[in-house]
């Protein structure tokens, strides 16, 4: 029974680990929508998450992605050590859930900075789609969506991708 416990503790950590780097993440993305976008903050983030004007800059922009993307962490951290444990046999180690959780924390920047410089070159004042009144800028607000959009993919891609290619390949058995 206690082997069973341990997993479970392991899980727990590995998730709480997993939400840690998905919040930080997200913290860290909102500075570069941000500079992107600060309407895309103003005219619809701020107001989405009620906060009061004294949060209204570019700090709030980071609490904003913390709570944007946390829960991340809940999905990528369970799925990746399942994943691993099943592979396995065994509780993945440190080292195979660090690869993991840095494969996918690489393809979601990959994938988030790909959208923003696709957005760049195609999307136009003519190609804009949504944007609240209050965005001073609809062409910005539009690509810091983009961006966001691109990131959350690049979350749900990175993590597939590290549960298929973030092991070694175990060598097979000779007959």
């Amino acid at each position: 029974m206690g082997s069973r416990y341990a997993r479970y503790g392991q899980l727990l950590g590995w998730t709480m680990l997993a939400c840690a780097i998905a919040g930080a993440y997200g913290a860290i993305h909102n500075q570069v929508s941000y500079t992107v976008s600060p309407d895309y903050f103003h005219a619809f983030k701020f107001l989405q998450f009620q906060f009061p004007e004294s949060l209204r800059h570019r700090g709030g922009a980071s609490l904003v992605g913390w709570l944007a993307s946390w829960w991340m962490g809940i999905a990528i951290g369970p799925l990746l050590y399942m994943t691993y444990h099943r592979r396995l046999q065994a509780a993945p180690s440190a080292s195979q859930m660090c690869r993991g959780l840095a494969i996918t924390l690489v393809v979601t920047a990959i994938v988030g900075a790909l959208a923003l410089g696709i957005a760049q070159l195609t999307v136009s004042h003519e190609s804009v789609h949504f944007a609240p009144q209050a965005a001073k800028d609809p062409l910005a607000f539009s690509r810091a969506g983009i961006l966001h959009d691109g990131s959350y993919l690049g979350g749900v891609l990175g993590t597939i991708i590290a549960c298929v290619f973030g092991l070694p390949r175990q060598p097979s058995a000779t007959p």
